[in-house]
């Protein structure tokens, strides 16, 4: 049997450069990274107030509410106890690049992610850079 080009339903991996963890399970070889299932879902996982928090199921390429949230992007934040949050602050008591602090955790800016909102994200997806290329900023001043 060929596995070339298969990638397991297993395989964990990180992306850098948007500093999250993520699943890939192809179920087809030709799926890019980022896609997932018989079809190929593309699916980038989130954790902003812009763009929700959620991560991808490695089947079908769903989004998969992180825990506190809800909603179709998972946006919406669930119901907390607010009287034991109101003195929770963020880490080094500063969110960067226009991030909130919302209920102990910087809650970042489209455009950033980390935990004080400090590592910029790049996106481009793989079958868009040809030739090895890779994805990368360029400053518009």
């Amino acid at each position: 049997m060929q596995t070339s080009g298969f990638i397991s339903p297993h395989t964990i991996s990180t992306d850098e450069t948007i500093g999250l963890t993520s699943f890939a399970a192809q179920d087809s070889p030709h799926c890019q990274p980022n896609e997932y299932g018989p079809s190929c879902k593309y699916c980038v996982p989130r954790d902003s107030c812009v763009d929700g928090h959620y991560t991808c199921d490695p089947l079908t390429g769903n989004k998969l509410c992180r825990p506190g949230y809800k909603g179709d992007a998972c946006e919406i934040p669930e119901e907390r106890d607010t009287e034991n949050e109101f003195h929770l602050t963020c880490p080094a008591s500063e969110c960067r690049n226009g991030g909130t602090c919302i209920s102990g955790r910087c809650c970042c800016s489209g455009g950033y992610t980390g935990e004080l909102c400090e590592v910029e994200i790049i996106e481009c997806r793989n079958d868009s850079c040809m030739n090895a290329g890779k994805a990368k900023k360029i400053n518009s001043k």
